[in-house]
């Protein structure tokens, strides 16, 4: 088996001299390969650091991420034969992840792994619970959409109001409970950009939605039109450990995020300083939007949380995160 200095100093030059191939489950049009792989490779390649995608045997380190079949499991005991290192990274539990190769797949995924990462503590010990992994390390996601810098909003008096939700479309169920409510608001429009295939559901089921199908080149300036962003985490062992990964891309972009009271939102907001913007139930859901309808409130949210947002989950930033976790991977291995 290759060996490696346990100096930490020897293991960060070790680190540049090296090359990672990441894996994804898919194109930059998966939210979590986009995030996850090919935000990081970009910003990996602005630190140094040679990463690129696809499966190759003469990468020092593997990055697997999330999909597994025999295919891969096959691939990964070849660059263990060779003395490489593996890293599966699963940002999903339960019965979504296990969509991306079954339970019995990503269970020897784990075990094969060197290394298992996450993007959320809570994340972390479901993994560690339900496949046994021994080590696992979190990772945050970066602000989405790849920003190069601090954005500058301008904050605009909302006439009428415009809540928008974004995400795939498994994720609307968690907010079907509160949208008669937010298409109710008065001087208000309750705005969903999801997957293209959901229209026609959107408009049988609620015509009152204005529904703008999701694509890469036109997001964010359709997001960017909107005054206030609403997610939801319900309390289902799938859900309930989700990350911030919205919230945070909603805030950075220039659209204060009001969350609902799961563990990654409350922890965001009381980091960003923003806590007033946590609902639990219909009732404080209906206040915390009147709280922000004024453009003076908005405006003083993105002050507080963008550059705290920018600080902690910028693309380089979650790189370096990943590079120390890679050194002591490197020197776990040297012992």
């Amino acid at each position: 088996m290759r060996r490696f200095s346990n100096d930490a100093a020897m293991g960060t030059s070790h680190l540049y001299s090296m090359t990672i191939s990441f894996v994804p489950s898919g194109s930059e049009d998966l939210g979590s390969s986009r995030v996850r792989v090919y935000s990081l490779v970009r910003a990996l390649a602005r630190k140094g650091v040679r990463a690129d995608i696809g499966p190759r045997l003469d990468s020092d380190i593997v990055v697997i991420q999330k999909g597994v079949a025999e295919q891969t499991l096959h691939y990964v005991a070849e660059v263990k034969r060779r003395g490489k290192s593996v890293i599966y990274d699963a940002d999903d539990v339960g019965a979504t992840l296990a969509l991306f190769g079954g339970k019995d797949l990503i269970r020897r995924m784990c075990q094969a792994a060197d290394l298992v990462t996450t993007d959320t503590a809570g994340h972390r010990e479901q993994l560690m619970r339900d496949f046994q992994c021994r080590n696992v390390e979190v990772i945050p996601n970066p602000i989405d959409y790849d920003p190069s810098c601090p954005v500058e909003t301008q904050v605009a008096e909302a006439q009428p109001l415009r809540v928008v939700w974004f995400g795939n479309a498994g994720n609307f169920p968690m907010i079907q409970p509160f949208v008669d409510m937010l298409t109710a608001l008065p001087d208000a429009r309750f705005v969903v950009i999801m997957n293209a295939f959901a229209k026609d559901l959107i408009y049988k089921t609620y015509p009152s939605v204005e529904f703008i199908p999701w694509a890469r080149n036109d997001f964010l300036a359709h997001l960017r039109n909107c005054h206030l962003s609403c997610f939801f985490h319900d309390q289902s062992e799938t859900a309930r450990h989700k990350s911030n990964n919205k919230m945070i891309a909603s805030i950075h972009w220039g659209v204060p995020a009001i969350v609902s009271n799961s563990a990654e939102y409350e922890r965001t907001a009381r980091e960003c300083g923003v806590a007033d913007a946590v609902f639990s139930d219909h009732r404080s859901l209906h206040e915390t939007i009147e709280r922000f309808r004024p453009a003076e409130a908005r405006r003083r949210y993105l002050q507080i949380a963008q550059p705290i947002v920018w600080q902690r989950y910028a693309p380089d930033v979650v790189a370096e995160i990943f590079m120390n976790v890679l050194r002591k991977l490197l020197q776990s291995r040297s012992g």
